[in-house]
């Protein structure tokens, strides 16, 4: 059976399997263009003709992926969003990892879909939307900007945050990543199957220096039984009390009260919620 790449003329062939072999399937057109010129292929007509067989599809002017998988068995680049922000900002030297909702549900963390990758960097950057997928640049300061690793997704490098830095990221910014009730049922899923553990989260939320986050995550640590808390007792801050979950309080028909050690007013509906998710 003939196949798509086969079907091409031998030019077309070889430039598209450079672009699968080299690049991985990713195509930006100001890099690479002289290469095909080099194998005798006119860059714009080249992507014009792929783009008509349906070969290559655009997330940017002048950045494309191949709809063919650049590796036997795995699926084409089109179908990974996660590598939508590293496209975007390899050209421009900028620092990124993805993080909220999209590193949760990569570590099976969270359940609900989504088709926006939340990314964070250290400057300024408008979302961006395109049939791959959405990508919403969340700024946050140089001094929050840790946290993250390597990871491969079918051969390709992407930087993710690791699962405590996923979930202190969301506690803060929870907007990002779902009900507060939803981002609870994950902190303790997370740790229950040994992501994290107690020592490792203070050591973020110290770094990250919010007195607020201090409390929020020591009365949870607390209230699950996760070893380490009484580390962040020195740094709550001096305001009497904050809600559980970030922003106003609104009171409900379930007991609500102040924990004194921590400084957290307990949203029993809210904590009743969590822990009933399946």
């Amino acid at each position: 059976m003939i196949t798509e790449l086969e079907r091409l003329e031998a030019k077309d062939r070889i430039a598209y399997s450079q672009i699968l072999e080299k690049n991985r399937g990713l195509f930006n057109y100001s890099l690479e263009s002289r290469e095909l010129e080099s194998l005798g292929v006119n860059p714009k007509n080249f992507v014009a003709r792929m783009k008509k067989r349906g070969l290559l599809e655009s997330i940017q002017r002048g950045r494309y992926v191949t709809t063919l998988s650049p590796i036997k068995g795995y699926l084409p680049p089109r179908y990974h969003p996660e590598l939508i922000p590293s496209i975007l900002l390899s050209s421009l030297s900028t620092p990124y990892y993805i993080s909220w909702h999209s590193a949760l549900s990569y570590y099976n963390l969270i359940e609900s879909a989504s088709n926006t990758t939340f990314a964070a960097v250290i400057k300024e950057k408008c979302s961006f939307k395109s049939p791959l997928g959405n990508v919403r640049f969340v700024c946050i300061s140089s001094k929050k900007f840790f946290g993250y690793k390597d990871i491969k997704i079918d051969g390709y490098k992407i930087l993710m945050a690791t699962p405590a830095k996923a979930i202190l990221d969301s506690f803060i910014l929870p907007e990002n990543s779902g009900s507060f009730s939803v981002l609870i049922s994950s902190f303790k899923e997370g740790y229950r199957n040994g992501l994290f553990d107690g020592e490792e989260l203070v050591k973020i939320a110290l770094r990250l220096e919010m007195p607020s986050l201090n409390r929020r995550l020591g009365f949870l640590m607390d209230r699950y039984n996760i070893a380490g808390s009484d580390l962040l007792l020195p740094y709550l801050g001096r305001s009497y009390a904050v809600s559980l979950n970030p922003g106003s309080y609104k009171k409900n028909e379930f007991n609500f009260k102040t924990n004194r050690k921590w400084r957290v007013v307990e949203d029993e509906l809210l904590l009743d919620t969590a822990e009933n998710l399946k």
